[in-house]
């Protein structure tokens, strides 16, 4: 636990001790005296519980707006991943066509081909 995180709860315990202790330890001291003892423990108490809150409530501000930012890149990678595996199927088919010209001996379109399929190649490896 940091400092920082500690002082509400150090602030309410250096007003319990010492108040609590005068409240119910003297019970010759004046009534006000008492009263006001208890009054400022109890003010102590509460703005410690207030403190605490307030910090409690501003980490989870913190937590959540990181889940938002960790949300909206899972998404933008997510749309990536799904545009890279579309631009690999076209070059996929594109090769499976290339190779069924080859086979067939159909040779007249395979430079026209070979070009297409290396600018798709190297888009998807600049992507990447």
């Amino acid at each position: 636990m940091r400092l920082s995180e500690c002082r509400p709860v150090v602030l309410i315990m250096m007003l319990a001790i010492p108040a609590g202790a005068v409240a119910t330890s003297l019970p010759g001291i004046a009534q006000h005296a008492s009263v006001a003892a208890v009054v400022l423990w109890l003010t102590g108490l509460g703005w410690g519980f207030h403190a605490m809150l307030h910090h409690r409530l501003a980490a989870e501000d913190r937590l959540a707006q990181l889940e938002t930012k960790v949300a909206l890149e899972r998404d933008a990678n997510e749309a990536l991943i799904n545009a890279t595996r579309a631009r690999a199927l076209v070059i996929a088919a594109e090769w499976s066509r290339l190779q069924a010209c080859l086979c067939n001996g159909d040779r007249s379109n395979v430079p026209e081909r070979m070009h297409a399929l290396q600018a798709a190649i190297v888009l998807l490896q600049d992507a990447a």
